[in-house]
């Protein structure tokens, strides 16, 4: 019942407490009636009452702990149509005179059999189909009752000359039960602690996943910051060139024009490789934001490393430099490109 109170959302307990509250008044209130040992004011007729009302109470209490435990859906309805008559006839024994109480006790031997079978196909199923992990011990208890209910419901119609055995296999089978029930209940603060442990598991990886993603981050912003600085390092040399060009002819004579304009074609060269260079960084961004695709192509090597040197072709010729190649002109490079 302790149970019951701390977790109400399972009434296993609840019903397990009942079945054991209802036995224990069959057994103190037949045979050596025990409760009398009390010297409380009780007469036989209470007496009989309680044990009418405690042999019915046993049958529906046992059934819902069962139905409870195993999570047993399919025959619910027939369950509480059983308990809605349990409950009438309870309340029959109770508000009845014994003599007429009596009468309807062959009866309901009948009916208590008919909800033991039900009770059984419930367990039989359970163990076959293996829907509790605990339903193979939960079934060992019931068969105890079963078999010793039978036996009693038939020496009580004196079909057979045994004795009543019923309050050994209420014995028994409360005994199991609190097995199962203790198996349960471990196995549910078991799965609490894998829970936990993986939970803990779980957020040391996403820890480490963080990290990694960070560490990646940090990889990216590297390789932003030396694209932008080959491109801006790109775009400083081709408009020093043009720049440089163009302070030549600030102070030129016409000797100086005549001579310039020997450097207008590459001028317009590395103002073509401008606009190549800000349409690059067009397609990358756009690449960025809308994803990648690649294009494999052969290119020229020679072609490209001269149009990088024509950039700093006016420069060089204000430093006096001079520039060469030496790679065969046949050289081919298999570029993939990103569109």
């Amino acid at each position: 019942m302790g149970y019951y109170v701390i977790r109400r959302i399972d009434p296993t307990a609840l019903y397990f407490s009942l079945l054991c509250l209802t036995a224990a008044l069959r057994v103190v209130s037949t045979q050596q009636i025990l409760i009398r040992q009390f010297d409380l004011p009780i007469s036989w007729t209470w007496l009989f009452k309680l044990e009418l009302i405690s042999i019915t109470l046993i049958p529906m209490f046992g059934a819902l702990y069962l139905f409870s435990l195993l999570n047993e859906k399919r025959y619910r309805k027939i369950l509480h149509i059983f308990n809605g008559i349990t409950i009438v006839i309870s309340c029959y024994f109770l508000f009845t005179n014994v003599y007429w109480g009596s009468k309807i006790v062959p009866a309901f031997t009948y009916y208590a059999l008919l909800e033991m079978v039900l009770l059984l196909m419930v367990v039989v199923k359970s163990m076959i189909l293996r829907t509790h992990p605990l339903a193979q011990l939960a079934s060992v208890g019931y068969f105890f009752v079963f078999a010793f209910g039978l036996n009693d419901i038939l020496y009580s119609l004196s079909y057979i000359n045994t004795f009543y055995a019923m309050p050994i296999a209420i014995f028994i089978y409360v005994f199991v039960q609190a097995i199962v029930l203790a198996k349960k209940y471990n196995n549910a603060f078991k799965e609490v602690e894998d829970l936990s442990g993986e939970l803990q598991r779980v957020n040391k990886n996403q820890e480490a996943i963080i990290e990694n993603r960070t560490a990646e981050l940090q990889g990216y912003n590297n390789i932003k910051d030396k694209i932008f600085s080959i491109i801006s390092h790109d775009l400083r040399a081709a408009i020093a060139s043009l720049s440089s060009v163009l302070s030549l002819a600030e102070d030129a004579d016409d000797k100086t024009v005549l001579e310039l304009r020997g450097y207008f074609k590459g001028i317009k060269r590395n103002v073509d490789n401008l606009n190549l260079t800000i349409d690059n960084m067009l397609v990358w961004s756009q690449s960025q934001i809308n994803g990648i695709q690649t294009k494999p192509e052969t290119i020229n090597l020679n072609e490209e490393i001269d149009r990088s040197i024509s950039l700093y072709s006016l420069v060089a010729l204000q430093k006096k430099l001079h520039s060469c190649t030496r790679l065969p002109s046949h050289l081919r490079l298999r570029l993939i490109q990103r569109i």
